[in-house]
């Protein structure tokens, strides 16, 4: 939760909805993480991937730079 709480919901808001205030001023709007269809797929791996590439030609940044433990953690949040 901490680490999604300083690096994700600036633009996804607390609970993952998409509403974060970053968020707001991008274009595609960043992703609601509770509903929808995950473009690369939702399993564990997809999600894992997405976090360290980003999803080219979306808001969706590249967060290779955080260890991989703390992207594992991410992952088992969402």
């Amino acid at each position: 939760a901490k680490v999604y709480a300083n690096n994700c919901a600036v633009c996804h808001g607390p609970k993952g909805e998409g509403n974060g205030p970053a968020g707001m001023g991008l274009n595609p709007p960043p992703r609601n993480l509770v509903e929808g269809k995950w473009k690369k797929g939702g399993d564990s791996i997809a999600l894992y991937t997405t976090l360290e590439k980003g999803l080219p030609g979306t808001s969706m940044a590249s967060f290779a730079h955080l260890p991989s433990k703390d992207r594992w953690a991410l992952v088992q949040f969402m």
